[in-house]
């Protein structure tokens, strides 16, 4: 979990997160140095890392993708509880197609330009990181190839359009769209001060990396199917 400014939230989270057998190690990544989070040293199974410096939203790949110990992992934000149940519904979601990510929240493209303020489900091409499960190869992946993005694409990746990277990179190694299930019902919203979808031009960023990642991964280009629509996911249990 990616920790900024909102330690009160991190109080409550991660006692949640403790009560879920599933879960077996957390990381919380704090890019706010003025925070030290100490209060959660006394939590078994718990790891902090804190920076001198802020180092942008990138960091819960980092943290993702080296410091955990298992290569399913389960990712969230720091302004909502997701129920036990919820965690262990989208980790049976996931464990019968493992290949691509699942959430809660998913986007896709709008009139193949406009990045989507609603929902898409069962499927969508971008998943937010708010609540998702996914294997820990693709961090890897992710790393190596956002590091050929242009100077200008990278430092949005780094400023909070970094799940849009990720979504299509799976999507370019799976040939297929993300998943996404309706268990927000079972979400608890907690307080989002300092929220980066606040930040000046955030939704005209987020369609400015979508229409690059697209264009990036080859999915303008047809590479997913005619006029750049990805196949179906088979209805099929990995067992």
């Amino acid at each position: 979990m990616l920790s900024w400014k909102r330690p009160e939230n991190v109080a409550k989270i991660i006692p949640e997160l403790r009560k879920n057998e599933l879960i077996d190690d957390i990381i919380v990544w704090n890019n706010n140095p003025d925070e030290k989070l100490s209060f959660l040293k006394s939590i078994e199974g718990v790891t902090v890392i804190t920076p001198v410096a802020d180092l942008g939203m990138n960091t819960r790949w980092y943290a993702a993708g080296v410091l955990t110990k298992h290569d399913t992992i389960y990712m969230q934000d720091d302004d909502l509880i997701v129920s036990n149940g919820a965690i262990k519904n989208l980790h049976s979601e996931w464990k019968k197609d493992p290949e691509v990510i699942h959430g809660i929240w998913g986007r896709s493209c709008k009139f193949n330009r406009y990045w989507a303020i609603t929902n898409a489900y069962p499927e969508a091409e971008m998943i937010l990181p708010r609540s998702v499960i996914f294997h820990k190869k693709y961090t890897r992946k992710f790393f190596k190839k956002i590091a050929t993005f242009e100077k200008d694409m990278l430092e949005l990746a780094k400023k909070g359009m970094e799940d849009i990277c990720f979504s299509y990179l799976v999507m370019s190694e799976t040939g297929r769209k993300n998943r996404t299930h309706k268990f927000f019902k079972e979400v608890e919203e907690l307080p989002s001060h300092h929220s980066i979808k606040k930040r000046p031009k955030h939704w005209a960023n987020r369609t400015r990396m979508m229409r690059y990642c697209r264009k990036e991964f080859g999915i303008d280009k047809g590479r997913f199917g005619v006029g750049g629509q990805l196949r179906a996911i088979p209805e099929r249990i990995h067992k």
